[in-house]
């Protein structure tokens, strides 16, 4: 069964939360395997803390392991996403009783510390710190909960306007690639056939000329104009490609360098995300030190990628005074070199 309470839907604000979920909260506490397990598969409190550094970019402690939540007959909630433009910054392993409207309730954190009172474990302290943590980010963020599984709905009026967004892109790229220099093709053949008989046609006239010594004019037959619309250029991906890969010798040793950066970038950011969101790694130790993938020479490798800036810009400044250099061979003028050289110096 699947709860949603956000804020974006405006739903109502709970007040209280259910007598039914209280219950199982005083009986899931004092179970000593399902707290523990809970607590070690849902996110931690340090990482959920994080948030208030950096909101809307890094995604908190991960989301725990799920399959571990569900062996015990938990359920998974999740915080914050509970719609398309909003992030899942956290999780938590709950007795299936409690709903998404019982975790939103105003109440609930003074509730679960109040069925608390009296257990001694430090996994229950640990889960009300949690969940203390989560309300004050979710009250922050202003979003929600989902309980159970978590679907997006379809809108099939903005997935239509993307697709055939998608699609008139495709078929500008098909004829920008295939149609017109097929048809330019075409137009050259026959503008090399009307030069040819136009020459044969200037040769039979001055050999007729000489026999008749008589100034006739020729008619002369021009090559068609060629009016190929930029516009479909713009969508030649065989153009572009070979534009992108035209070897120029004077910055050639940048190529490796700008293609090893982006690279460096996007892999980059994928683990970022992966590393934030949760998604991909249902278990954070898989993933986090001491023994996870971000302990190993790629992990720490892919992670450095913010140092791929630093590249980036040393390119763009050795391509800044390359131009300059450029620009002022050709000019003699100590004030039009000065004029020219201005506007990169500014930059």
């Amino acid at each position: 069964m699947t709860s949603v309470w956000s804020t974006s839907n405006n739903h109502p604000n709970p007040q209280l939360t259910s007598n039914e979920c209280s219950r199982a909260l005083a009986t899931f506490l004092r179970t000593e395997p399902l707290i523990s397990v809970a607590t070690e598969a849902s996110s931690h409190p340090s990482g959920v803390v994080s948030l208030y550094a950096q909101p809307y970019v890094y995604s908190g402690g991960g989301l725990g392991n799920i399959n571990e939540c569900h062996a015990q007959s938990l359920q998974v909630c999740l915080a914050g996403g509970t719609t398309r433009d909003s992030i899942t910054f956290a999780s938590v392993c709950i007795p299936p009783e409690c709903t998404a409207l019982d975790l939103a309730s105003r109440d609930f954190c003074a509730s679960l510390k109040l069925v608390s009172e009296g257990v001694d474990n430090p996994y229950a302290s640990e889960y009300l710190l949690l969940h203390e943590r989560i309300a004050e980010i979710n009250k922050f963020l202003d979003t929600g909960w989902t309980c159970g599984e978590y679907k997006v709905p379809w809108n099939a009026w903005l997935s239509g306007v993307y697709g055939l967004v998608v699609l008139l892109m495709v078929v500008a790229a098909l004829i920008g690639t295939c149609v017109v220099p097929m048809r330019q093709r075409k137009v050259q053949e026959q503008r090399e056939l009307q030069l040819v008989a136009h020459q044969e046609e200037q040769d039979n006239y001055h050999q007729e000329e000489k026999k008749e010594q008589s100034t006739p004019q020729p008619s002369t037959i021009l090559p068609p104009s060629q009016h190929t619309s930029s516009l479909w250029n713009a969508w030649n991906v065989r153009q572009h490609l070979n534009a992108l890969c035209k070897h120029r010798p004077d910055t050639a040793a940048l190529d490796g360098l700008r293609f090893g950066s982006i690279l460096w970038v996007i892999f980059g950011h994928v683990l970022a995300i992966e590393s934030s969101s949760g998604g991909g790694y249902n278990n954070a130790a898989d993933f986090l030190p001491p023994n996870g993938f971000t302990t190993t020479w790629l992990g720490q490798l892919l992670f450095a990628s913010r140092f791929a800036v630093d590249t980036f810009l040393l390119i763009s400044g050795y391509l800044v005074v390359h131009v300059l250099v450029k620009i002022t061979s050709r000019v003699t003028s100590v004030w039009k070199k000065y004029c020219a050289t201005l506007p990169g110096l500014v930059v």
